[in-house]
């Protein structure tokens, strides 16, 4: 494997993207391949962090633009990122999903957004395995928001887990940057309150591989939002009231969502509010997940949700039209 240039070679690179990866090689190659196809190559380097460096390198893993970052299966998601974003040596740090697939063209555009001087660059999301059993809809509840066709201009709103940000408003974070590395929700939410500012651009496309059941994205959801919750209540400045009412109006938090997103993509994606409205009941269901994963958090604490998320994003394999992935 690569280890971390030595300080007399030259020519940094401009966008380091930041990969984790687990168990599934196969899927990960996918994203490494898709990464090392682009046409600014040669301005790239991608950062695997490993967490199953026990097992044999993920294909692609020798090319010069790539580093690889070992680090203990237990790490969590948060952690590896953090990691990799300190060892990062381009200007810019995107972070991408091991069962997402750059798309032509991705890197180049998010290295001209960052030269035009935006802080944050968001991505247009498509859907890597449309059609195959719930992974319309679940991509919908994903990236809606971002899918095409996504309108060129300063957003408001980062997708989970897919945004470039200048790593120097990352590195400002200081010590919130070790918490908010969980999510872009919460790195976007540092910057934005520095004064950082977020293009959406439809040029850098990335696909992403959908859940295609209710039970795999129901469970993340839990993890994520018991972790979550606590970050929302510290940096919200969230009231006993308003605690209290998270709790005990559980129940009606999938209604709520389901008006609040379907306004949202109305106005942004009216295909995608279609694909909702027909699949009601499944993103009804599917919101009882963040709905009881808030509550716990708030009742129990966060107990090991990190840790069981993590595990979700790199080992629960995912169907597409070629099997599961």
């Amino acid at each position: 494997m690569n280890s971390l240039p030595q300080s007399g070679e030259t020519t940094p690179p401009e966008l380091s993207v930041v990969v984790i990866v687990g168990p599934l090689r196969e899927r990960a190659a996918g994203c490494l391949e898709s990464l090392l196809s682009q046409d600014t190559v040669d301005r790239l380097e991608v950062l695997l962090v490993d967490l199953r460096s026990d097992l044999p390198p993920v294909e692609g893993a020798s090319h010069p633009a790539v580093v690889t970052l070992p680090m203990p299966p237990e790490t969590s998601f948060a952690e590896a990122r953090v990691t990799a974003i300190r060892a990062a040596r381009g200007k810019a740090v995107a972070l991408v999903e091991e069962h997402s697939r750059a798309l032509p063209g991705w890197a180049g555009a998010v290295l001209a957004a960052h030269e035009e001087g935006w802080t944050a660059v968001a991505s247009e999301m498509h859907g890597a395995n449309p059609g195959i059993g719930k992974a319309d809809v679940n991509g919908v509840m994903n990236y809606g928001l971002f899918s095409p066709p996504l309108a060129r201009g300063e957003g408001t709103m980062a997708p989970p887990f897919h945004t470039s940000f200048l790593r120097s408003a990352l590195l400002d974070l200081g010590d919130e940057l070790p918490a908010d590395a969980f999510s872009d929700i919460c790195l976007w939410e540092g910057v934005r309150r520095r004064g950082g500012r977020l293009l959406q651009e439809p040029a850098a496309r990335l696909a992403h591989i959908n859940e295609t059941s209710l039970l795999e994205p129901f469970l993340a959801d839990f993890h994520f939002h018991r972790f979550w919750v606590g970050w929302r209540r510290r940096t919200e400045g969230w009231s006993p009231a308003r605690t209290a009412a998270a709790v005990l109006l559980f129940p009606v938090y999938p209604a709520y969502y389901l008006v609040l997103h379907g306004r949202r993509l109305r106005a942004r994606s009216p295909e995608s509010a279609r694909v909702l409205r027909r699949h009601w009941l499944h993103a009804w269901l599917r919101q009882l997940g963040p709905a009881l994963g808030q509550a716990a958090g708030i009742l129990f604490g966060p107990g090991r949700a990190a840790a069981r998320f993590t595990r979700y994003e790199i080992v629960e394999r995912r169907g597409t039209a070629n099997g599961p992935l």
